[in-house]
């Protein structure tokens, strides 16, 4: 706790125009970086996060939810099994899971993947908003 005497003294600064909190501020660079980081998850916490994928990788995380293995969806696009693993394993490192199962329950939980049921009844289609 400040003296009476200290808190004048610091009355009197303010009024003098000084800016105590930006002096203090200057010489602690490491609380500032504190301040800022905070700020920022406040306001990233409130904010539902972008889909990060690119058109083909979506595409291909859709084929894989339909069930298709790798060679069928090389098949299907007519491109290489070994772009299509390129493409699913940057979609793993992107959401941060180990596998094609979880990265689609990601992109569904956040709405960047559709799964309905299909005509049938029992096929599930597999779409994009």
């Amino acid at each position: 706790m400040a003296k009476p005497s200290e808190l004048v003294e610091t009355i009197r600064r303010v009024a003098d125009g000084e800016d105590r909190l930006k002096s203090e501020l200057i010489s602690r660079p490491d609380l500032v970086e504190r301040i800022l980081d905070s700020v920022r998850d406040t306001i990233l916490a409130d904010r539902e996060p972008t889909n990060p994928l690119t058109t083909r990788e979506l595409e291909m995380l859709a084929l894989a939810a339909g069930g298709l293995k790798n060679r069928q969806i090389a098949e299907t696009l007519a491109i290489s099994e070994q772009t299509v693993k390129n493409h699913l394993s940057s979609v793993l490192h992107k959401f941060g899971v180990p596998n094609r199962t979880q990265a689609v329950a990601y992109a569904v939980r956040h709405g960047w993947l559709l799964l309905r049921d299909g005509a049938d009844g029992q096929a599930i289609e597999v779409g994009y908003p």
